[in-house]
């Protein structure tokens, strides 16, 4: 089985579970969005995501080229594994730390982990991403989020 297949598989389970356990906790209706409408929606479109590459490891030819391409990307293990650990750490910590905190953080060390080394632009970019999401989802759309440490 080629590695896409496998990510493909890894990434659609993945979607299949937050689907299973935000469809558990509220999702609201129309006119007011539950906590669990946006992690459904998110695994949602992970299994949309995923499906066409389940779908053309298992059923397309391999292309020339494609091992050259792989051999390039075997010493990015690494940095795939920190990823999922420190997002398996960061969703384990969400509740405690709050929405606000918890979005700026993994902003920032996604960004950090995919290679972008400066300080001062990651800080920025995470802290406007960050309060565009907070203003978004928390003051505009009104869905009740963790407050965390600090309260927002």
């Amino acid at each position: 089985m080629k590695k896409e297949t496998t990510g493909g598989i890894l990434f659609l389970v993945i979607g299949l579970i937050t689907v299973i356990l935000s469809s558990r906790m509220h999702l609201g209706d129309f006119r007011m969005a539950g906590t669990g409408l946006f992690p459904f929606c998110l695994g949602m479109v992970l299994i949309g995501l995923s499906l066409p590459i389940v779908f053309r490891g298992l059923f397309g030819e391999r292309k020339e080229g494609e091992a050259e391409i792989d051999a390039q990307h075997k010493g990015h293990k690494k940095n795939v594994f920190a990823f999922l650990l420190f997002t398996s750490v960061s969703v384990l910590l969400f509740n405690s730390v709050g929405f606000a905190i918890f979005s700026f953080l993994i902003l920032f060390s996604l960004m950090w982990l995919l290679g972008f080394r400066d300080w001062v632009r990651n800080g920025i970019l995470s802290l406007l991403v960050a309060t565009g999401a907070y203003m978004v989802f928390v003051k505009l759309l009104k869905i009740p989020l963790p407050k965390g440490i600090i309260g927002l």
